[in-house]
């Protein structure tokens, strides 16, 4: 149930960009990307201590930080731009070429752990 629901956020944030509001004062995408940025990391929050998970940080969290900015933004502009069926597309392809070249990559060779 939480895969489904997550599947439906994820495919409908960008819906926001379309409307009326943000239409009218032509918000910018960097700004729809730091609210974005900043409910996911509220509500990460909120699960994680309602949960009572143990916090962990990682280097690939910082790295994956670095790609989620920009990478947002672009959607961002996309959607803005071709609107919500094409820019979102056009982002998903681009997430599953990234990701198929990241797995091969060398970094995500290394020896696993235990």
């Amino acid at each position: 149930m939480a895969a489904a629901a997550s599947c439906l956020a994820f495919g409908s944030f960008g819906v926001p960009i379309k409307g009326k509001a943000a239409t009218s004062v032509d918000v910018d995408p960097l700004v729809f990307q730091s609210y974005k940025t900043f409910m996911c990391f509220v509500t990460s929050w909120i699960f994680l201590l309602l949960l009572g998970e143990e916090v962990t940080f990682s280097p690939w969290g910082i790295v994956s930080g670095l790609f989620w900015v920009p990478g947002g933004v672009a959607t961002v502009y996309a959607v803005k731009s071709a609107g919500l069926a094409i820019g979102k597309a056009a982002i998903f392809g681009d997430i599953v070429d990234a990701r198929g070249t990241l797995v091969q990559s060398p970094l995500f060779l290394s020896p696993r752990r235990p």
